[in-house]
């Protein structure tokens, strides 16, 4: 199936219509291309990720997962819970994370893993990031909010 034809039978499943940006977003990270969006608050930024797995399905019929970087836990927490109510597996890794929620990381069971940058330095984290299956899911990691970042 190609690019465009994913992206239009996502639309129709998701019943959501990309913007221009969004689409091309998705186009350029479904052709393994880096891909940096910078448009104002409440323009869809984040759909612009959010609809990674399921077009990474569509085009390789294939499981992902993707990370998502961001230094504020909140913001995190509350996407988690937006991804969940679109019946996407998502989690939150940061200092309080259950031993649970990392056991299913390690074994890919999440779409989603979003994660501070802090807590991706911590061992556990490199031990997932070592994981077989976790590596062979992982199609992306996305720096949200990077702004927030004051040292890389």
């Amino acid at each position: 199936m190609d690019i465009d034809s994913a992206i239009d039978l996502l639309e129709i499943d998701c019943v959501f219509v990309f913007k221009d940006f969004q689409r091309e977003a998705l186009k350029a990270f479904a052709t393994s291309q880096d891909v940096f969006v910078c448009v104002p608050t409440g323009m869809g930024k984040t759909a612009c990720y959010s609809f990674i797995t399921r077009l990474w399905q569509k085009l390789c019929e294939k499981e992902s997962t993707v990370i998502v970087v961001s230094p504020l836990v909140a913001l995190m927490r509350d996407q988690v819970e937006k991804l969940k109510g679109q019946g996407m597996e998502a989690c939150c890794v940061c200092g309080d994370t259950q031993v649970d929620v990392l056991a299913q990381v390690k074994r890919g069971f999440y779409e989603y893993v979003f994660a501070s940058p802090e807590s991706l330095l911590h061992a556990q984290s490199k031990i997932l990031l070592d994981s077989t299956v976790y590596r062979e899911r992982l199609v992306g990691i996305v720096v949200d909010e990077a702004h927030c970042i004051t040292r890389w």
